[in-house]
């Protein structure tokens, strides 16, 4: 006789399968990938994580083309985690930054903003300091796209107190040699200057770099709890099954 699967045996399957199985969700769009990238171009590498995320969407401006990357290995991660992960491997002088468009209904867009740093060396001496310039636009001004009322933006002067913190831990009391950093803000254009050397002005570029990905963060956070909120809305709005009274026999 033919023996059937227990019920527990086909809810463990389905266990199982759910398990390994990565949903489509609004906070997972793409499922889980897997790829082997021999290295190349930003570019390349984002066409073939959309490929492998069954045509998630991600958006990214034409310096993608100029970003490039060594071989690397995906296993099992889900695509908004493997982008961030990208992004902070990106060497000098290009910086990604991975934000997360959400609008509620459809699927969400992974957006790239891709910066080169303006910071411009001295040619006439080697040794010489270096001039950067940096935007705070992204940081002290909210985006068109963040949710109302959300408090998504840093003041200019936390901003350059954070930077004036880690410069001074480049300048040591017992060696003489190393100048303290220069650093101006423009406040009209949101442009800051900072003039030292180059570790002092990389130094400022990983500083901006931290405050913006931990306002990403905060951003990404803030779309998920609005998308959520509104889901609870209209999942309350939605009018309830009238119940049928049960017959008679």
């Amino acid at each position: 006789m033919l023996k059937l699967p227990t019920t527990a045996a086909l809810l463990t399957t389905a266990l199982l399968t759910l398990a390994t199985t990565a949903p489509l969700t609004a906070q997972n769009p793409g499922g889980v990938i897997s790829i082997e990238f021999p290295g190349g171009s930003l570019t390349t590498l984002l066409e073939q994580i959309r490929k492998a995320g069954d045509n998630v969407n991600i958006v990214a401006s034409n310096l993608s083309d100029s970003v490039e990357l060594p071989k690397l290995t995906l296993k099992n991660a889900t695509v908004g985690a493997a982008l961030k992960g990208i992004s902070k491997i990106v060497a000098s002088p290009y910086y990604v930054a991975v934000e997360t468009e959400i609008d509620g209904i459809g699927q969400p867009v992974y957006a790239l903003a891709i910066r080169k740093n303006t910071g411009v060396t001295n040619t006439a001496m080697a040794s010489g300091p270096d001039v950067a310039v940096f935007s705070l636009r992204g940081l002290t001004e909210r985006l068109a796209t963040d949710p109302e009322g959300s408090n998504l933006v840093m003041p200019a002067k936390t901003i350059l107190s954070a930077i004036d913190a880690g410069l001074s831990v480049t300048v040591d009391d017992k060696d003489r040699t190393q100048t303290p950093a220069t650093i101006r803000y423009h406040e009209d254009s949101g442009l800051l200057f900072v003039r030292g050397s180059h570790m002092q002005t990389r130094l400022a570029q990983q500083v901006l770099s931290q405050l913006e990905a931990n306002l990403n963060e905060r951003r990404q956070a803030a779309h998920f709890k609005l998308q959520q909120e509104e889901r609870d809305k209209r999942k309350a709005e939605k009018p309830a099954k009238p119940s049928h009274p049960s017959r008679g026999r």
